[in-house]
């Protein structure tokens, strides 16, 4: 038998902010970027109009993924979580069995949430956006068919498992950017290392020597400097230098 590890209690404004903090860059309310490698996407969970459901007693829970549905029968407004509560009704020894349906939450009015390195989904209540309405806890699981298990009704939590809510990990090839920094490191280490190897020993170079092209490294600060006067000077090739100029180097 599955075993399932107890959830905190969040569904408190309280709790929201003492025990859960965002851990995620969402574009859209079921796509959690965690960081540049890794992502959350639960929207292929179930396709349009298909759903979960889960029944403890009298109370079954309905979940259809990122998909807002009508349910059931079209009677309620839509959403993707739902609560229905069954109860008898006697009248003339007869009994009928009625229904109340609530609508817990909304694929826009999804969070990505955690707590005790546990992913979550959590449902914001339209009226107050700081209190949760429900909260589904994903577990990656390579069942073949995603399910959904109340927890705890008096807190309206769940579990979903599937699959599709574990964290995918995607490895990204380097940019244009790393790859001109590593060509360019490499060409800088060819040419420092096997210049100096070269001048070691073909040349028999010794000390600051072995440099290649050191007297025009030597000569750089001089050549820059050099150059920033000319500009300073509006491109005037006989432009006469002076302590001045230098000072505003």
């Amino acid at each position: 038998m599955l075993k399932i590890r107890e959830v905190l209690l969040i569904c408190s404004p309280i709790l929201l902010f003492t025990n859960i903090a965002a851990v995620c860059v969402s574009e859209n309310p079921c796509f959690c970027q965690l960081n540049d490698n890794q992502k959350i996407n639960i929207s292929t969970i179930l396709e349009d109009g298909q759903y979960l459901n889960d029944t403890q007693g009298n109370i079954t829970y309905t979940y259809s993924g990122c998909h807002n549905i009508k349910y059931p029968n079209n009677l309620l407004e839509a959403g993707v979580l739902f609560r229905s509560v069954y109860y008898e009704v006697k009248t003339n020894n007869t009994t009928s069995i009625n229904v109340n349906h609530t609508v817990l939450g909304k694929a826009e009015s999804i969070k990505f949430a955690t707590t005790d390195n546990n992913y979550l989904i959590t449902f914001l209540n339209e009226t107050d956006k700081k209190a949760i309405t429900a909260t589904i806890q994903l577990l990656c699981d390579n069942v073949k068919q995603p399910f959904l298990k109340i927890l705890n009704d008096n807190n309206k939590e769940l579990l979903l498992s599937s699959p599709k809510v574990c964290i995918i990990t995607e490895y990204h090839g380097m940019n244009g950017g790393s790859v001109f920094l590593l060509i360019l490191f490499i060409v800088a280490s060819v040419y420092l290392i096997g210049g100096a190897l070269v001048l070691y020993f073909i040349r028999g170079a010794r000390g600051a020597e072995v440099i290649p092209n050191v007297e025009f490294w030597k000569n750089l600060p001089g050549l820059v400097k050099d150059g920033i006067i000319f500009l300073l000077s509006g491109c005037r090739p006989n432009f006469v230098t002076t302590a001045e100029t230098y000072d505003r180097i």
